[in-house]
């Protein structure tokens, strides 16, 4: 290689790295010397060179971020006020799924520098997306759509729209749960690295599905992702159990990008996408005694110059379901087609499924039940929470498909949820590809188990005599019928639950009589959240519920049109945990007309912020003041400041350390309702809170 060529290849790699950043939404932000060293300092010299070592690491992507973070934590020991140095430890974090920790360094970066890098709100919108926290990822994503920033991430618009409408969809459907258990195939099968794309043969004993782990043949990474080149492995069910994992045979095995898409029993076949040619393609292979057989191109007419990634048989093998990219057909990106096999065993001219069925945008992993009157995918289109969401089609008696319905929460996820099959003869029972908390590895086969409509229980009353036939006792004691007061006690039963994990929480409840200002009733409810408190009548109370690593909550209890059975109404409470970047909202804050002097009447509520810093005293919060847009920012910036500024300085009164308080005016440029009414302005004139640490 000459002198020249060696340029000329050490530049295509430069570039290739630089695209693959930008790909990858990272920016190229430097940790700068002069402001990271601190003076008078010892440990400088040691910090530099891990930060050194840490970019390096950093800059090979995805399977090394573990190793630059190791490094980025020893320059942090030295200098943990850099914010180019914690939002690159943010983002470390973030391509390791470990959500939480990313988020609290990327509001770290944002606490010392809101402009240190044009991506942090979009990663810190995508961090908290993917946590379910749906307000704060709406919140980020806003963000990033204002001009100063959308004029750099321009070519991500429609991708950030379409993030926040996911988020208002994850918003409805994890608040409707579906009765499902979801359960990981464990270390037996799924591994440390990206597992996916089950199926089955021999009534489901043998399972066929992709992994990306590494092995003695497949130690290099994919250009695409830096991730390991994709595998084909096999695994047996015994007795329930899932056993003898291993790299399908050597005759299948191959250097490029392998995925098993479909299988069948009769002849035994797997059909197996391979990315080497045109976009993407299928072949199959067949057994042949104890050998494999292939590959061998499927279908001419089904293999194009496109992309083609997932495919399905009807149970008579007859009708194909299919995804590719030929635009010529196109409704989104990635559709859905279907082909039907003429009589001498051809495949016609696919058919797209069209608009009901197919999104603008993608769709993958195609799947058709036994009868062939349900059809399940994977869509980043419909109401998906975010990524690819599970969706079921069925077909009508004109054998339309009808719009598809969402499998909600939690077989969906903010993640990528794919490639669901069903095995023949268990109606109850299917598999998928998913990520949630307890994950092996990057992305994990699950069971989901359906268990049905919930019955409500039935109870057979004891028959007695009525009273006016039996007959009474002579020598019994009888009193003269009187008048008796009413009784209007009136029993309020429910739950208290964590908002994101939707789980039951151990709380305290205290209900207040707001005509006496005065607690009537204090409750703890049990450690799964349930309660059940006792009142003196139907009517408006106060309501505060405070629990261990939890925000507060303090709001109106309205029971006067609320709806009453034998006594009892029931009703949920959910706290949010006390996480980096949440938000809250101070209710009964106010000040004097057009100045920052606050009313005695808000003393109440942040009371209950002193007793939330007393609980937590890790907790540094940033207090901040909003306006409607009435009047100009710089009067409106600051009023909102002032106004936060006595916030700030009355907590301090109440004993919390000043170190832990900041404050900000925002001014009017961060509504929460609109200024077109009365009430919207209202709503926006507000002061809330901000956990910058916990």
């Amino acid at each position: 290689m000459n002198h020249r060529t060696f340029i000329l290849f050490v530049s295509m790699m430069l570039l290739t790295l630089v695209l693959y950043q930008k790909a990858q939404g990272q920016q190229d932000v430097r940790i700068k010397r002069r402001q990271f060293k601190i003076d008078h300092k010892e440990g400088f010299s040691s910090a530099w060179k891990h930060r050194r070592k840490g970019d390096r690491a950093y800059d090979k992507g995805y399977g090394h971020y573990q190793v630059a973070l190791s490094h980025f934590k020893k320059a942090h020991d030295y200098n943990p006020q850099n914010a180019a140095l914690n939002y690159k430890m943010g983002v470390c974090y973030f391509k390791q799924n470990q959500l939480n920790q990313a988020i609290k360094f990327f509001n770290r970066a944002l606490s010392q520098d809101e402009q240190v890098a044009i991506d942090v709100y979009y990663l810190l919108g995508r961090a908290y997306h993917l946590n379910y926290a749906f307000d704060q990822a709406i919140e980020n994503y806003q963000r990033c759509l204002e001009p100063d920033i959308l004029e750099e991430l321009e070519h991500k618009r429609k991708t950030i729209n379409a993030y926040v409408r996911q988020c208002s969809n994850g918003q409805k459907l994890v608040k409707n749960p579906v009765r499902v258990n979801i359960n990981n195939l464990g270390p037996a099968v799924n591994s440390k690295y990206p597992d996916y794309g089950p199926v089955f043969v021999r009534g489901g004993e043998l399972m066929y599905f992709t992994s990306r782990r590494k092995h003695e043949d497949n130690d290099e990474r994919w250009l695409g992702d830096n991730r390991f080149y994709s595998d084909i492995y096999r695994a047996v069910q015994v007795d329930g159990a899932w056993k003898n994992t291993h790299l399908i045979d050597e005759e299948i095995f191959s250097p490029h990008n392998d995925a098993v898409v479909e299988a069948t029993q009769d002849p035994l076949r797997i059909y197996v996408y391979r990315g080497q040619k045109d976009e993407g393609d299928i072949y199959y292979y067949e057994k042949d005694g104890d050998r494999w057989r292939g590959p061998k191109n499927f279908s001419r007419m089904i293999n194009t110059n496109a992309k083609e990634s997932a495919m399905c048989f009807s149970k008579d093998g007859n009708t194909l379901y299919f995804v590719s990219t030929f635009e010529a057909r196109s409704f989104g990106k990635k559709d859905i087609f279907m082909s039907r096999r003429d009589e001498d065993g051809d495949w016609g001219r696919p058919i797209n499924l069209g608009g009901m069925v197919n999104s603008s945008l993608n769709e993958e992993g195609v799947f058709v039940n036994s009868t062939g009157d349900k059809l399940y995918f994977s869509s980043e289109g419909h109401n998906s929470m975010g990524g690819y969401d599970l969706f079921v089609a069925e077909r009508d008696v004109d054998g339309n498909w009808q719009e598809p319905k969402n499998l909600g929460y939690p077989i969906n996820t903010p993640f990528d949820d794919l490639l669901f099959r069903k095995v023949e003869g268990t109606a109850n029972k299917a598999y998928y590809s998913s990520v949630h908390d307890e994950n092996v590895g990057a992305k994990d086969i699950y069971e989901i188990i359906f268990l049905g409509e919930k019955r409500d229980l039935h109870y057979t009353p004891i028959r007695e005599p009525l009273a006016w036939k039996a007959r009474p006792q002579k020598e019994m004691l009888y009193q003269v019928p009187q008048k008796l007061a009413i009784d209007t006690t009136l029993y309020v039963t429910g739950k208290i639950i964590d908002s994101l994990a939707r789980e039951g929480i151990q709380a305290k409840i205290q209900v207040i009589d707001n005509q006496k200002n005065k607690v009537i009733a204090t409750h703890l409810s049990d450690t799964n959240g349930h309660y059940m408190l006792q009142l003196p009548e139907q009517k408006k109370y106060g309501i505060e519920i405070t629990a261990q690593g939890y925000l507060f909550y303090a709001h109106d209890l309205d029971l006067n049109q609320a709806p009453v059975k034998n006594d009892t109404l029931r009703r949920n409470f959910s706290l949010d945990k006390v996480e980096v970047g949440t938000k809250m909202v101070l209710e009964n804050i106010y000040f004097e007309t057009n100045s920052s002097k606050l009313k005695p009447s808000s003393y109440p509520e942040l009371k209950r912020v002193v007793k939330l810093m007393q609980s937590n005293p890790g907790m540094k919060l940033e207090i901040s003041g909003h306006t409607d847009d009435v009047g100009s920012y710089l009067a409106n910036k600051k009023l909102s400041r002032a106004r936060a500024k006595s916030v700030v300085e009355y907590l301090a009164e109440q004993g919390v350390d000043r170190a832990r308080l900041t404050y900000k005016g925002y001014s009017f440029t961060q509504p929460i309702a609109t200024n077109d009414t009365p009430e919207g302005r209202q709503k926006n004139r507000r002061v809330e809170f901000k956990v910058l640490e916990k």
